[in-house]
């Protein structure tokens, strides 16, 4: 009988710290600026706006790594990678973003005279777009490839590789002329995509 409750007792604990250390839920936000200068060289560049809300009300999320693909089309796509210089890569690797919280992060890339980057006979297509998400269009989906830990007081959890995908809304675009700079803005609001 001691034996019994004994496993028991072992087996709430081991219950306990399993639900307390799995994963928070993330939610990422994305949005594109496409930029095309008419008098300058790089004359186009693409500008990726991440916004990663951690929803938890205990758990700290830090971000190891953070890599962004824009989709230009079904063959073409972009890599925007966000915090690869060393200032920004350090910064996230000591930084815990708190619970019930959003931080942004952004980052751009030239993009000469091509339309992107072809795709290698090797790289998959884009993800197809969530169920129930606005359209079925992969023209400037975002995909988001992030390693993550969670910290709950002084318990840390393993790592974690997160791969979402935020297709574009078409209805909440925009088209914008600069006469300052010389340039079309075109502006993409992507659906949020969960984790």
């Amino acid at each position: 009988m001691a034996a019994m409750i004994g496993t028991l007792a072992l087996l709430a604990v081991v219950c306990s710290v399993t639900v307390v250390l799995s994963p928070a839920h993330l939610v990422f936000g994305a949005r594109v600026r496409e930029d095309y200068y008419f008098d300058r060289t790089p004359e186009r560049q693409i500008n990726v706006t991440i916004t990663a809300n951690n929803t938890s009300k205990h758990a700290k999320v830090r971000y190891l790594s953070m890599k962004t693909e824009v989709w230009l089309d079904d063959k073409d796509w972009v890599p925007v990678d966000l915090g690869t210089d060393n200032k920004t890569s350090n910064q996230f690797r000591t930084w815990w973003q708190p619970p019930d919280s959003s931080t942004q992060l952004t980052a751009g890339v030239n993009v000469l005279e091509t339309y992107g980057l072809p795709r290698s006979s090797s790289a998959p297509p884009p993800p197809p777009p969530p169920p129930g998400s606005s359209n079925d269009n992969k023209d400037y989906t975002v995909v988001i490839k992030t390693q993550v830990q969670f910290r709950y007081g002084p318990a840390h959890t393993r790592l974690y590789s997160i791969i979402v995908t935020c297709p574009c809304n078409t209805n909440l675009s925009w088209v914008n002329y600069d006469n300052k700079t010389n340039a079309d803005h075109y502006y993409f609001i992507n659906d949020v995509c969960t984790y």
